[in-house]
């Protein structure tokens, strides 16, 4: 080890104090600006972690109030040159002002803490680190998470969250559709799940005996041979006689298809547009019965949330901040345990040393 004098030592500590601190800062701004991935989160809470170390080791070793002070100040300060609000997501630079009073308060905090890990450096006549070290961490800490989360809610990650549109997950969709597919398939024997919207606009013609519009359904002379070959008169043709008989309703569907082919694309279509205009929603034709209720749950959920899109964001940032503070309650005891580690291998190394005084104490007796 390098022989240092005090004044160097302390120097030496303030600067880790602003260099890990501005290093905190850099990889949070790359996390929230750059997108968010594992070797970026875990980059930005291993520097978090070995500023917090710092600080602890910092506060307990640095006597001169004007370096420690200065160092605070300083690492605090960087976090304005990679969040400067020069980003104005949400069409003003607003978030420097609140950024500036939660430093100013991490600041204070920090003050308050070196001031308790002196105290107790002083009232103790054996050094417990672990004791030490703990007191007030975890308020600072918990201002951190508050930053950060104010960070994350004013970066483009945040930015464009409330123009989000929300889509139900299909899979689940899908689930609450089966049971309502077969009981479709009751009322309308001819329905198949993979039945595409002029299918089933044709079908409906059919299985009702009426006419949408200028829409028909005219079965093909094969259809009415198969037809008579079951014995079923086509003079006294009862719908219900036909879709009793599996093979028949078979040949109904491909006939269906066959007549969607050949079928006037304007009958279809204007029809379908008259569809679409009811429910609201874009449909091509080409859809399925569960695709267009898709769109149309989605289009409805959308539009009815739509008023509370503006305070999604606000959500998410509450929602990280107390996912921080959880983590916060996990990283605490690991800097601690490391800090006081820290100090026992500066011990070895001799950056620091414990000196043995005698203290001059008054005690009362009779």
């Amino acid at each position: 080890m390098l022989n240092l004098n005090k004044a160097q030592k302390q120097i030496i500590l303030a600067v880790k104090i602003i260099l890990f601190g501005a290093l905190s800062w850099f990889f949070l701004h790359q996390l929230f600006y750059s997108g968010v991935n594992t070797t970026l989160t875990i980059l930005s809470v291993l520097a978090l972690v070995i500023w917090g170390i710092i600080l602890a080791i910092s506060s307990l070793l640095i006597e001169k109030k004007v370096i420690i002070y200065l160092a605070f100040a300083l690492s605090l300060l960087s976090f304005f040159i990679f969040f400067n609000g020069s980003e104005e997501v949400f069409g003003e630079a607003r978030e420097v002002l609140y950024y500036f009073i939660v430093l100013a308060l991490i600041f204070l905090t920090l003050i308050w803490y070196r001031s308790r890990v002196r105290k107790e450096k002083k009232s103790k006549t054996k050094l417990y680190f672990w004791y030490i070290f703990k007191r007030g961490l975890p308020l600072t800490f918990t201002l951190i998470c508050l930053l950060t989360s104010l960070a994350y809610y004013f970066s483009p990650s945040l930015g464009g969250v409330s123009d989000v549109e929300f889509k139900l997950p299909r899979d689940l969709f899908n689930a609450v559709m089966t049971p309502l597919g077969s009981l479709i398939k009751t009322r309308l024997p001819l329905y198949d799940n993979d039945m595409s919207v002029d299918e089933l606009l044709t079908m409906f013609v059919f299985t009702t005996g009426d006419e949408l519009s200028d829409l028909s359904f005219r079965p093909s002379p094969d259809l009415y041979d198969i037809i008579q070959s079951k014995g079923i008169s086509i003079e006294t043709l009862d719908i219900n006689e036909l879709l009793n008989d599996e093979e028949i309703v078979m040949l109904l569907r491909e006939e269906i298809r066959k007549q969607v082919n050949s079928s006037s694309q304007a009958q279809l279509t204007k029809q379908r547009n008259e569809f679409s205009q009811k429910l609201n929603i874009e449909i091509t034709g080409n859809e399925t019965l569960e695709d267009v209720l898709y769109k149309l749950v989605n289009t409805q959920i959308n539009s009815a949330g739509g008023t509370y899109k503006k305070y999604i964001p606000i959500a998410i940032a509450i929602g990280l901040f107390f996912s921080l503070r959880i983590l916060v309650i996990i990283l605490i005891p690991l800097i601690v345990l490391l800090s006081c580690l820290t100090i026992k291998l500066l011990i070895t190394l001799g950056f620091a040393n414990i000196e043995k005084k005698a203290i001059e104490a008054e005690i009362l007796e009779l």
